[in-house]
């Protein structure tokens, strides 16, 4: 399984040596919202996604579709066990 959307957000932002606090300047949130979403526990909301998709040069596209993938999986496993 790809790694999911916090991961790759984590190593691009880490690629571009940036830390939380600047990325979250940049786009204008807060260091925990940066921190929560590497952390997968909550997603950007869309108008972040976007702004960190112009800030980190990234193609946002490729990582939501296999964050969705993976999502998918998992409620398909679920499911079966239930």
């Amino acid at each position: 399984m790809d790694k999911n959307f916090g991961e790759k957000l984590k190593k691009l932002r880490k690629e571009k040596n940036i830390s939380q606090y600047e990325l979250a300047k940049k786009i204008g949130t807060t260091q925990k919202s940066v921190s929560e979403w590497e952390t997968n526990k909550v997603l950007p909301h869309t108008k972040f996604i976007l702004r960190i998709k112009e800030f980190l040069k990234f193609n946002v596209d490729e990582i939501l579709k296999e964050t969705i993938s993976e999502e998918s999986e998992v409620a398909n496993e679920v499911e079966k066990i239930d």
